[in-house]
C-alpha cells in the first residue's frame, strides 16, 4: 500500500515558511507551533524571542550595550561592534 501526501500550499516559500516555524518535540515524530512574540506597542511579530526583544528596544530606548572607550550607549550589540570599528581605526589597532 502506498500513501501519498499532498502539499496544500501555494508555493514553496510558504510549505519552508510552515517548516521553520514548526520543530520537533521530545515526542517522536510529534510537531509543534513556535510561540509567536507579538510587540505590545505596534504590528510587529516574530517567531525569534531574541528579534522581538531586540525590536521592543525601538520604542523602550533601553540601550544595553556601552562602548568601555567613550561611554556611548547602543541598543544593539552589533551596533556597539561596528562602533568600535571607528575607535580601531583611531587607534591603529586591528579587530579580533
Amino acid at each position: 500500500m502506498t500513501i501519498t501526501m499532498f502539499c496544500f500550499y501555494k508555493s514553496v516559500s510558504e510549505a519552508e515558511y510552515l517548516m521553520a516555524t514548526m520543530k520537533p518535540t521530545a515526542q517522536e515524530g510529534s510537531i509543534h507551533r513556535l510561540k509567536l512574540h507579538s510587540c505590545s506597542y505596534c504590528s510587529y511579530s516574530t517567531y525569534y524571542k531574541g528579534n522581538w526583544r531586540k525590536h521592543l528596544r525601538t520604542h523602550t530606548q533601553e540601550k544595553p550595550f556601552k562602548c568601555e572607550m567613550c561611554g556611548r550607549d547602543f541598543s544593539r550589540k552589533d551596533h556597539l561592534q561596528r562602533h568600535m570599528v571607528s575607535h580601531m581605526k583611531s587607534t591603529g589597532e586591528k579587530p579580533a
